[in-house]
């Protein structure tokens, strides 16, 4: 034993020498520890911040500017032109189509029934949807980034995110409503009214504005580097389980339950027709029959093409979530996200010519309101049948407007 270690051993109680290696064991324990947490802490921060600004374009309302720097040029040159092309043609047609329905109930007091107020409810929403949308998207695809500044931010996503619960919303109050129109029509014949359509409608709106307060409380200008230092705006949420519950919140209150609630009314109305149709299958259906059956195909037809044109935004929003491992996005995958978000405005579109085709009622307005648009033959009476709130069988004038009072 050498002189240091006598010395050592003999100037220290046992005690000591045992306190002294504890304390030494546990402040090298602590330093490690410390260090270990801070840089475990500091990398799950840093992989947030990064898959965040990596996967911010999968947000339904936040994808134009995403994930430009992962493409290739041609690839940036196909899509920054593409994507405007495709929406100004939407935003045209929708604008036109949905302004056209909300004219048409508008002008003539007779189509101003109990679906009809639901289904201009629903044209607001899709035209809203579409104005809010289209325009802001396509300039980031071609500038890459936000231009627009802090305030419209905060509104035009906001306004995304409201537009798409009200329309939502609205489709499952119209297939609720079209069940108790035509499979309880005496019961309902006194809440089926006008005036609690347009309170209804209302109360859509108010209730889409709460729902999505959340998102606009959290959306922010963020700067990144893309084709140069830009700003995007992303809603930033405090860690990734509050972004995992808004998505899945989102999911479920914009897609899932008003699907169910409208697959669910439809099936009932379905059955109640073709029950109705199989007891009177000798005789010739009436005309309270009929109405009632091309009303409920209008509905069945715009939940049908919601379903199928919102799906694929949704998937892939939910994968981007979901997903186990954190990656680069590809170009097909971005591709798809796309072509996902042109079928969610095409949603908004299409709608107004669902009416049309399914509606004799629109169709006949409009011929008589832009007689110069068709040639039809001049009709021996300026009536047609049409259904009210209680499902009977009134007459409709659609050749003057209703004069002011």
């Amino acid at each position: 034993m050498d002189n240091f270690t006598e010395n050592f051993i003999g100037n220290t109680s046992a005690s000591n020498l045992t306190a002294f290696w504890l304390r030494w064991n546990l402040s090298a324990y602590w330093l490690d520890w410390n260090q270990t947490d801070y840089w475990m802490d500091w990398n799950q921060t840093d992989h947030w911040m990064d898959w965040n600004l990596t996967d911010y374009w999968l947000d339904w309302n936040l994808t134009a500017y995403g994930i430009a720097s992962n493409l290739t040029s041609d690839g940036l040159t196909a899509v920054a032109y593409v994507m405007p092309t495709v929406c100004g043609v939407i935003l045209l047609i929708g604008g036109i189509g949905n302004s056209l329905v909300i004219y048409i109930v508008a002008r003539y007091s007779e189509m101003r029934t109990v679906t009809n107020y639901y289904i201009v409810n629903l044209a607001v929403t899709d035209l809203a949807f579409l104005v809010c949308c289209i325009p802001f998207i396509s300039i980031n695809y071609l500038m890459y980034g936000w231009i627009f500044g802090k305030t419209l931010c905060t509104f035009v996503f906001y306004m995304m995110q409201v537009t798409v619960q009200a329309t939502c919303i609205t489709l499952a109050v119209l297939s609720i409503d079209r069940y108790c129109a035509v499979v309880h029509p005496l019961r309902s014949i006194n809440f089926r009214t006008p005036k609690v359509a347009a309170i209804t409608s209302c109360c859509t709106w108010i209730g889409s504005y709460l729902l999505a307060l959340a998102l606009g409380m959290n959306l922010q200008l963020i700067e990144v580097d893309n084709f140069g230092p830009q700003e995007i705006c992303k809603d930033i949420w405090p860690n990734p389980y509050a972004q995992r519950s808004f998505m899945l919140y989102t999911f479920l209150i914009t897609y899932v339950i008003p699907l169910l609630i409208c697959t669910v009314s439809c099936s009932l109305i379905v059955r109640s027709i073709l029950n109705r149709f199989s007891m009177n299958h000798a005789q010739e259906a009436d005309v309270d029959a009929q109405l009632a059956r091309r009303t409920s195909c209008m509905v069945v037809g715009v939940v049908v093409l919601f379903a199928v044109c919102w799906l694929p935004n949704h998937v892939i929003n939910m994968w981007a979530v979901f997903k186990p491992v954190m990656q680069n996005i590809s170009e097909t995958t971005y591709w798809l996200k796309t072509v996902a978000l042109i079928l969610c405005y095409s949603n908004s579109a299409v709608n107004p010519f669902v009416y049309t085709l399914l509606g004799e009622n629109y169709r006949r307005c409009i011929k008589l309101s832009f007689p110069c648009l068709f040639r039809q033959e001049q009709p021996k009476q300026g009536s047609f049948s049409a259904k009210d709130a209680s499902n009977e069988v009134v007459k409709m004038t659609c050749f003057d407007p209703d004069k002011p009072k």
